[in-house]
């Protein structure tokens, strides 16, 4: 799961940390400021961190994590949350571009990379960048979800250069391709999304 803070207005850190001795390595959130960019965010205290800016930071020593923090304008942490339960979110995305010099306005990484941590039960190609203004944002796409399939060929287990291939190879057609995304929420965002 991912926590986005979009624009730091200060270099106070603003939540303190420590190091995780439990199953999941990662860096344990122990207290967060009130009123602060990350309780709005809805970082809790027990989450564990163990990305930031698509870089694991699971065992890096908690300076380097604070330093990471502070020097950071804008931070995507991936993190996992213990005790809470989530829900799967699949929805279908066409994308299509005209020319090769085009851009579909995202990045991705995939569970190839040994720079990107394992999540418990995910597909291993997540969305890590979105370009503001771009195709993928104006398709809805966020950072953090998964790619599960374009046009039903199924991503998992792929290589994130094999993916590319995929995607290369039919974004221009005619039709351009239909990608299969998987987006994860929390409990209570799922239910904050679903209120009439």
């Amino acid at each position: 799961m991912f926590i986005i803070i979009p624009r730091k207005t200060s270099n106070n850190l603003g939540i303190t940390i420590q190091n995780h001795h439990d199953h999941v390595q990662g860096k344990t959130v122990t207290g967060i400021s009130r009123g602060s960019i990350y309780a709005e965010a809805g970082l809790k205290v027990g989450d564990v961190i163990r990305t930031i800016n698509s870089r694991n930071v699971t065992k890096y020593s908690i300076e380097h994590v604070e330093s990471i923090i502070e020097e950071s304008e804008r931070l995507i942490l991936g993190i996992v949350r213990h005790n809470c339960s989530t829900v799967k979110r699949n929805f279908t995305v066409p994308l299509k571009i005209e020319s090769p010099s085009q851009s579909c306005g995202f990045s991705f990484l995939s569970g190839d990379l040994d720079a990107w941590p394992r999540f418990e039960g995910d597909n291993w190609c997540y969305i890590s960048e979105v370009t503001r203004g771009g195709l993928a944002e104006s398709r809805g796409l966020c950072v953090g979800d998964t790619m599960v399939s374009a046009d039903g060929t199924s991503f998992h287990g792929l290589t994130q250069g094999d993916i590319l291939n995929i995607l290369k190879s039919r974004l221009m057609r005619p039709q351009g391709t239909s990608v299969t995304v998987q987006r994860t929420l929390f409990e209570e965002q799922y239910l904050e999304t679903t209120k009439m």
